[in-house]
């Protein structure tokens, strides 16, 4: 496939060259003749671990299509990388951080003036400053019902005044003005000013100023590109796309009129999806960088220390665990695992017992990972260390004791368990490429149990079109924060988030009454005290089996020094240097 290029590049510099003689923008032209005279180009090369979808944050249903997008658009604060395993946020495109009000349902963002867009042709030739409405517009489209409304989960349930009542009118009339009706809780008091007043108090609402969910977009770009928005992201950010070969190669250049451009100048990310020639590329000085893959750990890292002969060639070792899980998901509205009965819940409890995720981390993932407990993260409140679990304690012994005392049992003697009302129990698991060693291990470790197991493989897309939908009995899932919080891996339980990320469609008023408690409260001893009654209420119905919490390991070759490893995301290219500082 051909090269895109990407749009306004060269437009870029020709308005820049042109804004010189005209007078307009100085600064962003010195800025392009500096940049030209560092010299040879400062590049970072990167692998990528599987392929990108597009750089539209309400179409994106992928981490690595995130984190390009990420170092393009800018939200309204980051996550400071020099907070160790805290989580403290900064300014990004705001003047200060947020201010709210007693019962924290009205926040208030000032927006920094004279942050600029990068120049495209949806601008029609003109320089185009960041408002407060552009944090505002990026906040509505997720809202909006004709999109894909990934995002809205992060908002577990609490809108801004007003958006509920008129997304339900804008399902009933798509014709309706959608982005121009007011409401009141998205207030632009002037240029610079967004009131954000949501239906209940949100304590830790600006945790979701970090990521994409509010990363300024402008209008202009999005009606200007129509239905291909995800092939043209345009942002205040440091970097902007260069080229993009699909499924292949993406090219980022540093954008010389960011108000704090970043040292390197160039980042080439090349899609590697395979684990063995992502590491020969490493090994090779092809990447400067790398994430271990799981089954060179032991290579690479033996007995948990960097390997001699990559001492020697001077390479260093950055680790982090970070709130991303791997899980597999129970339908349950299935006929075959769905159900609050007791007998269902006995047969998930058993499936579960039957899969030793720690075994499984080792041989799939070379123990890159911590066995999950329950699904309150590491770092977060209400995370227990010492906590053991039937989901980090398995028992096939226990397991075959649930399924017979519950009349789950071989009743023809063909070797495979059938129904407590005679029928045939066929499972079937949906999972992904990449997962197959973790897949044969589900098959090996239920068919000793005498539980029949089909895995059927199919494309990510795919993936996420059924457990939208509810077209699964069990499928493969991992899903990544960008805070080391409870709110999001408790929101997989919430009966509200059916159809947009309650995979498995619980629905437990008593989950519902904690989650809600929890929600409201600041951080402290009550909030703590209610987050783990809701994750063992998870615990005990166990619409998820939870497998491991992601441990990144990353390698970096001498010559560029890479910041460090932190447990939430940020744009972390923007903060890499030369050896020499």
């Amino acid at each position: 496939m051909s090269s895109v290029p990407a749009w306004g590049l060269e437009r870029r510099a020709l308005l820049l060259g042109a804004s010189a003689a005209a007078g307009l923008l100085p600064e962003r032209a010195r800025a392009a003749q500096a940049l030209r005279a560092e010299g040879p180009e400062r590049v970072l090369r990167y692998a990528l671990e599987a392929p990108e979808s597009n750089f539209d944050p309400v179409q994106q249903v992928d981490q690595v299509s995130a984190e390009i997008t990420e170092h393009i658009l800018e939200p309204p604060l980051r996550a400071d990388p020099s907070s160790a395993d805290e989580l403290r946020l900064t300014p990004c495109t705001l003047v200060a951080l947020p201010e709210h009000s007693a019962d924290y349902r009205r926040w208030t963002l000032r927006v920094r003036p004279g942050i600029f867009f990068t120049p495209d042709a949806a601008f029609g030739g003109r320089p185009r400053e960041l408002t407060a409405a552009d944090h505002a517009y990026a906040l509505r489209r997720t809202l909006d019902p004709r999109g894909r409304g990934v995002q809205l989960v992060a908002l577990a349930d609490n809108w801004p005044l007003g958006m509920r009542e008129l997304r339900e009118r804008a399902k009933a009339d798509r014709a309706l003005p959608f982005y121009d009706l007011p409401v009141p809780g998205l207030a632009l008091p002037d240029r610079f000013t967004l009131q954000v007043t949501l239906e209940r108090p949100a304590p830790r609402f600006e945790r979701l100023m970090i990521g994409t969910l509010m990363a300024a977009v402008a209008r202009e770009v999005v009606e200007h590109y129509g239905e291909r928005i995800g092939e043209h992201p345009v942002g205040t950010g440091p970097f902007v796309l260069h080229e993009w070969r699909r499924g292949s190669r993406i090219v980022l250049r540093r954008n010389p009129a960011h108000r704090d451009p970043p040292w390197l100048q160039r980042v080439e990310a090349k899609v590697i999806a395979a684990d063995q020639p992502r590491w020969l590329a490493f090994l090779r000085g092809d990447l400067d960088t790398v994430r271990v893959p799981g089954a060179f750990a032991d290579v690479a890292l033996p007995g948990g220390q960097l390997a001699p002969y990559l001492v020697r060639r001077g390479v260093r070792v950055r680790a982090s665990v970070r709130p991303a899980l791997a899980y597999t998901a129970f339908n349950l509205r299935d006929p075959v695992v769905g159900g609050l009965g007791p007998a269902q819940v006995a047969l998930r409890r058993a499936i579960g017992l039957l899969f030793d995720s720690t075994r499984a981390l080792a041989i799939t993932a070379g123990g890159l990972g911590v066995p999950a407990q329950s699904a309150v993260p590491p770092g977060a409140a209400g995370y227990d260390p010492a906590l053991v679990t039937e989901m980090g304690a398995p028992s096939p012994a226990r397991a075959r004791a649930l399924l017979d005392l519950h009349g789950f049992v071989d009743r023809d003697g063909d070797g495979w368990r059938e129904r407590p009302d005679g029928q045939p129990l066929r499972l079937e698991l949906l999972s992904v490429g990449d997962l197959r060693q973790r897949d044969e291990l589900w098959q090996r470790w239920l068919g000793a149990a005498g539980l029949s197991l089909r895995v059927r493989t199919v494309q990510l897309d795919a993936l996420y079109a059924a457990l939208d939908s509810g077209r699964f009995t069990m499928a493969a899932a991992t899903f990544g924060s960008g805070s080391p919080d409870a709110d999001a891996f408790l929101g997989q339980g919430l009966s509200t988030n059916i159809g947009y990320f309650n995979d498995a469609r619980f629905e437990l008023a008593a989950f519902d009454a904690l989650y809600a408690r929890q929600l409201v409260l600041p951080d402290g001893p009550e909030r703590v005290a209610l987050v783990r009654q809701a994750a063992r209420l998870l615990l005990a119905y166990v619409p998820y089996k939870l497998h491991h919490w992601r441990r990144d390991v990353m390698l970096d070759h001498p010559g560029l020094a890479m910041p460090p490893l932190r447990p939430y995301l940020y744009p972390w290219w923007s903060h890499v240097r030369g050896d020499d500082g």
